[in-house]
């Protein structure tokens, strides 16, 4: 969601704000020099991703619309959705943290999801999901036997 500002000049704002995310995205890709199999190709950061750091030195905002109120430079009231938006190497967004990955031919890959690969949707998972939301939410006193992981994973795939 794009901020929202009363008055004049407030579509040129918006313009200028999607103007920038656009621009952002279209910049200069990471280029990774060619490395032997036995060492780490080196990661180039694009201008994108050093402007960002810049901008945001954690390399990450809570959500689209703070990154679109640090971008466009104007005060703006966010929801507090928590939909972390990581910054990459090579000027691009993404969900998930980045990682230094040999494997990689540009030396760096999207940290994996560790939720990745397990049936959530087995049966097990739905009154154990149920169990954990009424423990969190004060109506059971006990929590059900869910790890850290495994509420986070169910929170992820069903929401809360």
């Amino acid at each position: 969601m794009i901020p929202k500002r009363s008055g004049r000049g407030t579509g040129t704002a918006v313009v200028a704000t999607i103007a920038t995310l656009f621009a952002l995205m279209l910049g200069t890709p990471a280029v990774a020099s060619a490395g032997t199999t036995e060492e780490t190709p080196t990661i180039v950061y694009s201008e994108t991703y050093l402007s960002l750091m810049a901008l945001v030195p954690s390399g990450w905002t809570s959500n689209a619309c703070e990154l679109s109120v640090v971008l466009s430079g104007v005060t703006g009231v966010c929801t507090t959705e928590f939909a972390p938006v990581f910054f990459y190497p090579d000027g691009s967004f993404g969900d998930r943290p980045w990682i230094v990955d040999p494997s990689s031919p540009t030396g760096w890959s999207p940290e994996p999801n560790p939720c990745d690969g397990v049936n959530w949707y087995d049966e097990q998972w739905w009154p154990l999901y149920i169990a954990w939301i009424d423990w969190y939410t004060g109506y059971t006193e006990t929590p059900p036997a869910l790890t850290d992981l495994e509420a986070g994973c169910l929170i992820q795939l069903y929401g809360f």
